[in-house]
């Protein structure tokens, strides 16, 4: 029902006394009027000359008054009633907070401004917001969030003291919170090295969340416990958490921790070579984030993508989701989206030779890490151009510039990353001849990699020695280093990477060679490895057997059935399919087939036309071939 007529007639008087009143002031230039053609309502504000006009005639108490009522008058307003967020208005109410001494006001804006510029990679701003903030309250919120750009500032001890202040000040009542902060801190001590204290804290997160029936924090604990636990090697068991952790988020609808999760799991399983899952999962996470408007979270799978898409040899496609990443992430201001995507970008385009293209790049990332302080960000590109440039023969620069990440390094207690800068290093000055130092080096990337459980690591610097140690004529220390390089990846799964050093293997082990050829080739019949990587391993073991023997044309049929199921797209594809062909047309013609009706026929009797029967016949051949000389568990390979 309506309310009485007498009712209206006064709310509408003292809205007319309110009108005429504000067009008095405005005409006395006392409130300037900020309306525009889009104000949904009449807006106004007070002119600043007001200020210094009043301020003699009125007591610090009244002014102090005067301050929490504006506080809390466009708090209500603006934050409490307003249903869209706007960030010069919450700024504003972060400044009458602070100056009013409304705590609670000025927090609770300033919390969510803050988290939403470390969200959108504004470190820096977010670091000084967060800093004038505690100047005037301590909050354990505002130290959660000045932590997490700390982290990325490289200010690692002042995250983790301000992490565990967060802790200390934590309410009872706020397990929430708590859980998040455990969460944050543990990834700050996983990049220290500390992988078990991070685990014990993910621990406590989770126990919390199961506590207090915080189903999305539970599922967030289970998905970064697994993105450290994939660190040591365990990947069977950072799948299970992953699937937990998706099994949850799926149970509560949560789709935007889906998503990530989604992220997550695809880029270790493509670690392990069943690309074409990968590609599905991220295609999941995609059309969650399509759906559901998460523009960043669509940015940075393409981005993820397009790495692994590249590295099958689909150049054109992964620059044209680079591209789609690239226009996300500068229309939404995402700038730290941007420098990695444009680092991805480089790296390949210098793997093209496009040398000066990928340095352009690289300097353009770097203009932005270094805007925004991601300082690890920063060490991580300056040991990708050292490399390219190392390559040109440039090597002072590239010296340079591998000192300058290993310094940021050292000094944000990055441990993992000092490691795999001095293994570059190393590379770099075995380049040189000194292969003694370059040895030292390595030899301290492996100590802190063993140390801190870096199994992926430890296996890249042990290849590494091992190429060295073969062009230096140390062929039993060139096999020893590529065995246990082998045997590190053969722990983590890391399958596409384990065929590159079994194919290492069979060319440097005159004695033993076809074993790990066999494997890897074996490999690759059940994990998608880069097509460049197949068809030389092929052809590798192509050689080394008896010309004409069947294995050959098993050899040659299976390369081409690769190009044409999975070189879709591959710069060398016409290059990798007339070798393929040769190599059948060679085994044919040993046999005394010479015309092509002939050869049509022989591929026919011989069956290789059907994969369904020379792929087992390979798989069969290849594991007469190594017998007992597995050097990885082939029940674990899908």
């Amino acid at each position: 029902t309506s309310p009485p007529a007498p009712l209206l007639s006064k709310e509408r008087g003292a809205r007319d006394e309110q009108r005429l009143w504000l067009e008095k002031l405005v005409s006395l230039s006392l409130v300037e009027s900020a309306t525009t053609h889009a104000s949904q309502t009449a807006e106004y504000r007070v002119t600043t000359i007001l200020e210094s006009l009043l301020e003699p005639l009125l007591s610090e108490e009244e002014w102090q008054t005067t301050r929490q009522q504006a506080a809390r008058k466009i708090y209500q307003v603006w934050w409490e009633e307003s249903e869209e967020y706007r960030e010069e208005q919450g700024l504003e109410i972060v400044r009458l907070g602070l100056l009013a001494g409304e705590e609670e006001i000025a927090v609770n804006a300033g919390h969510r401004i803050a988290v939403h510029w470390a969200d959108s990679s504004r470190f820096l701003e977010t670091f000084q917001f967060c800093e004038q903030l505690l100047q005037k309250f301590v909050d354990y919120r505002i130290l959660g969030t000045i932590a997490r750009a700390e982290q990325v500032l490289g200010r690692v001890e002042d995250a983790v003291a301000h992490y565990q202040q967060a802790l200390e000040l934590c309410p009872e009542a706020d397990f929430k919170e708590k859980a998040v902060t455990l969460n944050n801190m543990a990834g700050v001590i996983a990049q220290q090295g500390d992988i078990p204290r991070a685990i014990t804290l993910l621990e406590q997160s989770l126990e919390i969340s199961e506590r207090i029936g915080d189903i999305s924090g539970k599922a967030a604990s289970l998905s970064n416990m697994a993105q450290v636990i994939v660190q040591q090697g365990d990947i069977a068991r950072a799948i299970a958490l992953w699937q937990q952790s998706l099994e949850t988020y799926e149970r509560i609808g949560d789709v935007d921790g889906k998503a990530a999760t989604l992220g997550n799991m695809a880029r270790v399983i493509a670690q392990q070579g069943d690309i074409s899952r990968a590609i599905a999962l991220w295609q999941q996470s995609l059309e969650i984030s399509e759906r559901i408007g998460d523009v960043r979270g669509k940015a940075i799978t393409l981005n993820n993508m397009a790495l692994v898409i590249a590295q099958q040899g689909d150049i054109a496609r992964a620059i044209t989701l680079w591209q789609q990443s690239l226009e996300i992430s500068e229309r939404i201001g995402d700038v730290g989206c941007k420098a990695t995507t444009l680092n991805n970008m480089a790296r390949v385009i210098a793997q093209q030779g496009d040398i000066a293209r990928a340095i352009t790049l690289w300097q353009q990332d770097l203009e932005i890490k270094q805007r925004i302080g991601d300082v690890r960000g920063k060490a991580a590109t300056l040991g990708n151009m050292a490399r390219v440039i190392a390559q040109q023969g440039d090597i002072e620069t590239a010296i340079a510039l591998l000192e300058q990440s290993l310094e940021i390094s050292e000094r944000i207690g990055d441990v993992g990353g000092k490691a795999a800068t001095l293994s570059n290093m190393a590379q770099v000055i075995a380049q040189q001849g000194d292969i003694s130092r370059a040895i030292a080096l390595w030899q301290q990337s492996l100590e802190i990699s063993e140390r801190i459980g870096d199994v992926g690591g430890k296996a890249t610097t042990l290849a590494n020695m091992a190429s060295v140690a073969g062009e230096t004529g140390d062929k039993a220390r060139e096999l020893d280093l590529n065995l246990q390089a082998a045997s590190a990846l053969a722990q983590i799964r890391a399958y596409g990477n384990l065929v590159r050093v079994l194919n290492n293997l069979g060319v440097a082990d005159e004695s033993n060679g076809l074993v790990y050829l066999a494997q890897a080739i074996w490999l690759t019949l059940r994990i998608q490895a880069p097509l460049a990587d197949t068809i030389h391993i092929i052809r590798a073991l192509y050689d080394a057997v008896p010309q004409g023997d069947e294995l050959q044309a098993l050899l040659g049929r299976t390369a081409l059935f690769f190009c044409n199921c999975r070189g879709e797209g591959h710069l060398q594809l016409e290059e990798f399919q007339d070798l393929s062909v040769r190599m059948i047309s060679s085994v044919a013609g040993a046999q005394g087939v010479e015309t092509q009706e002939a050869f049509d026929t022989w591929l026919i009797q011989q069956r290789l036309n059907d994969p369904e029967y020379f792929l087992p016949q390979l798989t069969q051949r290849l594991e007469e071939m190594v017998g007992d000389g597995w050097l990885f568990d082939r029940s674990q390979v899908s």
